[in-house]
């Protein structure tokens, strides 16, 4: 389908007509001007960023670069998190999907969060982090989806989310931050 406006190519659909994002692809959308009305009423899919890292990042750097970030985004923007809670009252550091969280919140962002429960550590032990982690990647299917991660050096599982990500085809920022 067309990629700017998510119209389907039907391939059996006619009359054929140019898709009405008029972006000239080449090789042309297949739109059907009957369905113009019920296509109208489906927008475009927001645009859906995964902002997700270590769980022990330097308050202020992580802070200035994930509301920084989250305040560029589309105002129809999806924000997605691990929902990892990180250090608990800790002054110093923070958990990247903690402020993602609450930025999303402040920026009046949709949040869509993907914990691991109590429930998932207990039945999945140590691959619980790895299977959230491919949630979060196979959340991120549109054109324009992408990642940011921000990463200490050191965390394995944002490491793994960042590869996993890269191999699916995502597009991949990865922040060094360090105390």
């Amino acid at each position: 389908g067309c990629r700017r406006s998510g119209v389907r190519i039907d391939r059996g659909s006619r009359p054929r007509a140019r898709c009405p994002c008029d972006h000239g692809s080449k090789q042309g959308c297949s739109w059907n001007e009957a369905e113009a009305p019920a296509r109208a009423k489906n927008p475009v899919t927001p645009v859906r960023i995964a902002i997700v890292g270590s769980r022990r990042l330097p308050q202020e750097r992580a802070r200035a670069i994930i509301f920084g970030g989250v305040a560029g985004t589309p105002e129809d923007a999806v924000i997605v998190s691990g929902g990892a809670r990180g250090p608990v009252g800790s002054k110093t550091t923070v958990s990247a999907d903690r402020e993602a969280a609450r930025a999303a919140r402040f920026y009046r962002r949709t949040l869509d969060e993907y914990p691991v429960t109590a429930a998932e550590w207990n039945t999945l032990g140590m691959r619980a982090g790895p299977e959230r982690n491919q949630r979060i990647v196979d959340s991120l299917s549109g054109p324009e989806d992408r990642m940011v991660c921000l990463w200490d050096g050191v965390s394995a599982g944002t490491r793994d989310v960042g590869q996993r990500a890269e191999w699916a085809g995502v597009r991949v920022r990865v922040v060094v931050v360090r105390g």
